[in-house]
């Protein structure tokens, strides 16, 4: 009788481990699973801080937004020296996004169209290209030069106070603006031609 007894205890005994390990096996994939989201969530929030410092930059020197904008070339000394950093910050901007790519796969072409954007209307960022571009991975250029992996469709325009009337179309120089939204179906290959060694 005792021996059933002490083998009927041990049997609870490692019943209730078996129990115990298997909780703690779920408490420790929950915890790793959410060390996993934080260290993503801080990469992310890291990443967006360094194009919340972009926007802090043309606050504070707003003559470089029509470098980068409005498709002008810096002519006087200084400003197209800071037009050139302001274009290789950009460029590791860039790198520093498909980076992320690796972590959050999700979040793949995320930037691509902006940084298009910034390319085909900023020749400070295509002279900087063309000089030391060789110098970054040839994803890099690709963000700024290829085909956006995850397009936006612009917004829909509206005119105030007539919220049920579709936009009216653009005028044919509006869609050919140099940087403009509605160049986003339109090749790439002027971006391209433009990243050529030499040019400014």
């Amino acid at each position: 009788m005792p021996a059933l007894v002490l083998a009927i205890f041990a049997a609870a005994c490692a019943a209730v481990a078996t129990a115990a390990s298997a909780v703690q096996a779920l408490l420790l994939r929950r915890q790793l699973v959410r060390d996993e989201e934080v260290r993503s969530a801080a990469l992310y929030q890291q990443l967006a801080g360094s194009f919340m410092q972009l926007d802090l930059i043309f606050l504070d020197r707003p003559h470089l937004r029509a470098y980068f904008y409005d498709d002008r070339t810096p002519t006087e000394p200084l400003h197209h020296a800071e037009a050139i950093s302001l274009a290789e910050y950009v460029t590791d901007m860039a790198e520093s996004c498909l980076a992320l790519e690796k972590v959050l796969p999700e979040l793949t072409g995320d930037w691509d169209e902006f940084l298009g954007r910034l390319c085909r209307s900023s020749p400070a960022l295509r002279e900087y290209l063309a000089d030391s571009g060789h110098l970054f991975p040839p994803e890099v250029l690709r963000v700024f030069t290829g085909t956006p992996r995850r397009p936006k469709a612009p917004a829909p325009r509206r005119e105030e106070n007539q919220p049920s009337a579709a936009p009216s179309p653009e005028p044919a120089s509006a869609q050919s603006a140099p940087g403009d939204l509605h160049e986003q179906g339109t090749p790439l290959e002027t971006a391209t031609s433009e990243l050529q060694p030499g040019e400014s």
